[in-house]
């Protein structure tokens, strides 16, 4: 008998985007859990014959996982890596790749909730933004990294 293949959690979004720059720290609240991973991911519609720069486009999150990867439930550490995310101002830049890092926070039923971007040395992005934005205090972003057995170029 065949192994049922598991399905990936899935994250789909629509509307417009702010440029409030703590959005994704509200999102960020009922984190019990994030994985990060080297990789990234591309927003994609789900029907891929509409427009994915509409706001009213219901789109998804396709993560791409690439390398080391690590996962914590750790309260401590969970509000160091979400410290770590805080950013100081949202750019109106688009980056079309895929990024360095992907992290994936899922809240205590294990529903995935966000998806985050991380593009060295200091950009991130999240669905909450139109296009990117610059990290508050990159290095703290980095020490966590770090400290979780990632090395950084």
């Amino acid at each position: 008998m065949a192994r049922k293949q598991r399905k990936e959690p899935e994250l789909l979004f629509s509307g417009p985007p702010t440029t409030d720059p703590t959005a994704l720290h509200r999102a960020l609240v009922g984190a019990t859990r994030a994985d990060v991973t080297v990789g990234g991911y591309l927003v994609l519609a789900v029907n891929s014959d509409d427009d994915v720069l509409d706001d009213s486009t219901l789109k998804r999150i396709a993560v791409s996982r690439g390398g080391r990867s690590t996962s914590t439930v750790d309260t401590d550490d969970l509000i160091a890596l979400v410290g770590a995310l805080r950013v100081e101002e949202v750019t109106d830049f688009l980056c079309m790749c895929m990024g360095d890092y992907v992290i994936e926070f899922f809240d205590e039923r294990n529903t995935l909730t966000e998806v985050v971007r991380i593009d060295l040395p200091s950009g991130i992005e999240s669905r909450h933004w139109f296009g990117g934005a610059r990290l508050a205090d990159p290095p703290l972003l980095h020490s966590w990294l770090r400290s979780h057995g990632f090395e950084l170029a």
